[in-house]
């Protein structure tokens, strides 16, 4: 009796859900053939792109290679040796353990430098890191063996990291990056010739605190003078702060130079289908701000390095920045370099005579 009570309930269920099933049986049905193609079509792709590039698809954007840190909230993963295999590219980053881009042999770069040392301190994100290329092709490498200092080897601390904002490394630098007395500071800018006042912004936003140092904000505390003839003040205003701001960092009056680098559809406006942020603005309008900058920080005696036109120009032999990746080709980071080493060596040579006067 026991066992017809429980097993009346149980049918009585079966029976409820049976004619449940069956009464939604084609939708079940669509959506299972709808399903079936789908995984079938993304497997085959995942594969295929497995076999053809090394690595699954999945992997070309979610590549992660970045750890805590406590100066500058996060930095490249030390001691990194890791490759990137894609139908553009196949590169191998290494870093060393201080989580600086290196070549395989990962050199440390110690804290003491030697008097016979010249050290050039590269900040920036991703395109001074170095993404989508091996470290021989980036332009910061490219740099370093094309520039000299009598009496003095050229030692590189190249600093980029990915996505990292210009705050982050700011604060890195006030507290512990000035203990590796770097003799000059390379920053790139990147996207917009016209940067940190945004960053200000967006600091001012997230932080409570009126009195935020050490993260970049005290750069932009003076109020905009919004009249005519100051305009071109108010536009460089943020590029000598941020000069004020380093040298008092470091202690010393060491050369400070901009390198700009430019949305690749400024570059090459086809590839503009690949952007989806909303606020693009015309990449011909972008030329000319690039331009404008360019031109008021040279009455300052702010240098500042504009590669956009011998981009323009040499992409129209060869890509200068990956279609998907919108990283520089090796192709880019060579006319990046061949466009700053003059600047760069005139501004050792003359940081190196004043030091021997």
């Amino acid at each position: 009796m026991r066992f017809l009570v429980v097993r009346y309930p149980l049918a009585r269920a079966l029976a409820a859900w049976t004619r449940l099933l069956m009464g939604k049986r084609k939708t079940i049905y669509f959506t299972v053939m709808l399903i079936i193609p789908v995984v079938f079509i993304e497997l085959s792709l995942q594969v295929y792109y497995r076999i053809s590039n090394g690595g699954f698809l999945f992997h070309r954007v979610g590549l992660s290679i970045n750890s805590p840190d406590i100066y500058r909230v996060y930095k490249a993963k030390p001691n990194l040796s890791l490759r990137q295999r894609t139908n553009e590219f196949d590169v191998t980053y290494y870093t060393n353990s201080q989580g600086l881009r290196t070549n395989s042999q990962k050199k440390e770069v110690n804290i003491e430098k030697a008097n016979t040392t010249y050290r050039i301190l590269f900040l920036g994100p991703s395109f001074t890191f170095g993404w989508a290329n091996n470290y021989e092709d980036i332009f910061v490498t490219i740099i370093s063996k094309n520039i000299t200092a009598i009496g003095k080897d050229i030692e590189i601390m190249n600093l980029g990291t990915p996505a990292q904002p210009i705050n982050y490394q700011l604060c890195w630098l006030k507290e512990i990056g000035y203990k590796y007395s770097p003799d000059m500071i390379i920053q790139t800018v990147y996207g917009k010739p016209i940067v940190f006042y945004g960053w200000y912004i967006y600091q001012f936003m997230i932080s409570s605190d009126d009195n935020n140092v050490g993260l970049g904000t005290e750069l932009y505390e003076s109020k905009l003078d919004n009249s005519p003839n100051k305009n071109g003040n108010n536009k460089t205003r943020s590029y000598s702060d941020y000069i004020a701001f380093v040298r008092e960092a470091v202690k010393r009056e060491i050369p400070i130079i901009f390198l700009y680098i430019p949305f690749s559809y400024v570059v090459r406006p086809a590839d503009l289908s690949r952007w989806t942020l909303t606020d693009l603005k015309n990449p011909y309008l972008l030329r000319t701000e690039a331009k404008e900058m360019e031109i008021l920080l040279e009455q300052q005696n702010i240098p500042f390095v504009n590669p956009t036109d011998e981009l323009i120009s040499k992409d129209k032999e060869t890509r200068t920045y990956y279609f998907l990746d919108l990283h520089f080709t090796p192709a880019g980071n060579k006319v990046v370099a061949e466009k700053s080493i003059p600047v760069i060596q005139k501004f050792i040579n003359l940081d190196t005579n004043e030091n021997r006067d």
